[in-house]
């Protein structure tokens, strides 16, 4: 009887350790899933809220890269800008341009770019703008490299004698910002300006002026920068179009001329008022290394 029951404990602990050992064998017990390794960490690239589309080609396009006999080649067509006649007089009605005033260019954002010095009062002057036909609207884009910042100098300027002109547009730089003016549908001016210190002089920056049926707006390197209500179309002037200073002249002192001072490069003029996607991509065609 004793041997019997000691079989049977034995078999019993035979079978207890028969079971302890299945459950320490990998072939006996169910395997956990083994969560996968964490993945990588991405660097986080931007996404642009528009795609980057190019923009449709210009109405106006000046290089800037080279001055035939004193004249700026329009490479889109005919809108030449030349020097007009010089009156060599100094502080009188204003009729020209001082004497010795010969444009020059210097390294810009890609190419040449136009380099006006303020005191000598120059501009270059396209005589026919009436062909621009802006009532769908208008962009005008420029790169500038201001000279100095505490003066107003027009970059571009298609209006009426100030300080109340019944028509046209001007493109201009004060103090450390943009300002676009623009006559609209009623003959009313509207002006509208970038933010406080946004355009440093000394430095390349891309400008973008945008007159739509009821916004005037304007852009900065490619980003919208300020805009305003505007009753459109603009309201067109006869006087000419004028590179680096006002157009409407003829009641200016030579001492009083807003005149640009710097470098002026890649100005463009569309008779349409280019998108936020279209401006990006006007803004990034010449960013090549800027000097």
């Amino acid at each position: 009887m004793r041997n019997k029951a000691r079989r049977r404990h034995a078999a019993g602990y035979g079978l207890l350790a028969a079971v302890a050992g299945c459950l320490l064998l990998p072939a006996c017990r169910k395997e956990r899933p083994v969560p996968p390794p964490a993945p990588e960490a991405r660097q986080t690239v931007p996404i642009r809220p528009f795609p980057i589309l190019p923009p449709p080609a210009p109405a106006v396009y000046w290089t800037m890269d080279s001055i035939v006999d004193g004249a700026l080649p329009d490479v889109a067509g005919l809108h030449h800008a030349a020097i007009p006649g010089l009156t060599g007089m100094k502080d009188v009605r204003f009729g020209g341009v001082l004497p010795g005033f010969t444009p020059t260019t210097a390294p810009g954002v890609k190419g040449q770019a136009l380099a006006l010095v303020r005191d000598q009062q120059g501009f270059l002057r396209v005589a026919a703008p009436g062909q621009f036909d802006v009532t769908q609207g208008m962009t005008v884009s420029a790169w500038v490299k201001i000279n100095g910042g505490s003066a107003l100098m027009n970059i571009l300027s298609c209006a009426e004698d100030l300080p109340n002109p019944k028509g046209g547009w001007t493109l201009c730089y004060s103090y450390g910002t943009v300002i676009f003016r623009a006559v609209d549908a009623a003959g009313k001016l509207q002006t509208l300006a970038s933010p406080k210190d946004s355009v440093p002089a000394g430095a390349w920056v891309h400008i973008a002026a945008v007159a739509e049926a009821a916004t005037l707006r304007l852009y900065l390197n490619g980003v919208e920068a300020a805009s305003i209500p505007f009753a459109g179309p603009i309201r067109m002037a006869a006087n000419p179009l004028v590179i680096g200073n006002h157009a409407g002249i003829a009641g200016w002192r030579h001492s009083e001329c807003p005149a640009f001072g710097g470098l002026m490069d890649e100005v463009k003029i569309f008779q349409k008022p280019l998108s936020a996607a279209e401006i990006m991509a006007e803004s990034e065609l010449a960013l090549a290394p800027i000097q």
